[in-house]
């Protein structure tokens, strides 16, 4: 895997990173239910519906609105990713890019909508590798603003530590510091009232798994993957793919 690769590759991970939205919190629990259920079953229509449901709710201001519609189209960026279909990324990219540029408009130092933004970047690069050269470093510029706005962003250490996972040494990849993020992303998600109904916080831990896992640290990874179906039972990444994948790699040694 060549640099440009191995820095598309990054960017593609970080698409499925945790972000802290304030925001987001203010919509319907029905909305919130949905977009739980796009996370847990990668299916398109959960994030879609969610969008109806955002546009038709009336208490919500225009920045509430563009927050919590950004969100769903954040998901179904995951959704496009996961099942590389580049149709659905065309569809809502540039509104997405606008809808943020808004929300940057009123308040630049907005921690959620710059990690959205660099998340945005992420998915181009995934499906257009040939910008990673350029879009790498600003996505990367991105995380280091959100961190400074708000340093207890979940997000923003999320990002940083997929960073230190996927990147290259050369290029200032680092598996310990990875863990060490990974670690405070999922402090400050249990930080939070109702981190549990999350899906980001679930997120968080699936990933600070796999970390665990790349550090050569087995029965932290497994620890943490329970600790995740303690949470959600369901959680099919977790329970059919990287637990028995960790279980079965610590039983090859």
């Amino acid at each position: 895997m060549n640099a440009l690769q191995s820095i598309s590759r990054f960017f593609f991970i970080v698409l499925g990173c945790a972000i802290t939205l304030p925001t987001v919190a203010q919509v319907s629990s029905e909305v919130q239910q949905l977009f739980y259920r796009g996370y847990l079953t990668t299916e398109k229509a959960p994030w879609e519906q969610a969008i109806e449901k955002i546009n038709q709710d009336t208490s919500l201001d225009e920045i509430e609105k563009l927050h919590a519609t950004t969100e769903a189209q954040t998901g179904l960026l995951i959704y496009a990713m996961a099942h590389q279909d580049e149709a659905t990324y065309d569809a809502i990219a540039d509104d997405l890019e606008g809808s943020l540029k808004t929300i940057l408009k009123e308040d630049a130092e907005d921690a959620t909508a710059l990690a959205k933004m660099a998340q945005l970047y992420g998915a181009t690069m995934a499906f257009q590798s040939w910008r990673a050269m350029y879009l790498g470093p600003k996505s990367q510029k991105l995380v280091d603003q959100a961190l400074e706005a708000e340093p207890e962003n979940a997000d923003a250490w999320v990002q940083r530590a997929n960073s230190r996972l996927f990147t290259p040494t050369m290029f200032g990849g680092d598996i310990d510091e990875a863990v060490e993020c990974f670690e405070k992303a999922v402090q400050y998600y249990e930080a939070q009232p109702d981190y549990a109904k999350n899906w980001r916080y679930l997120n968080s831990l699936a990933w600070l798994g796999q970390a665990y896992q790349k550090s050569d640290q087995p029965s932290k990874a497994i620890a943490t993957y329970q600790k995740a179906l303690e949470v959600e039972p369901s959680f099919g990444w977790v329970k059919y793919k990287l637990m028995p994948q960790v279980i079965a790699q610590s039983s090859n040694k």
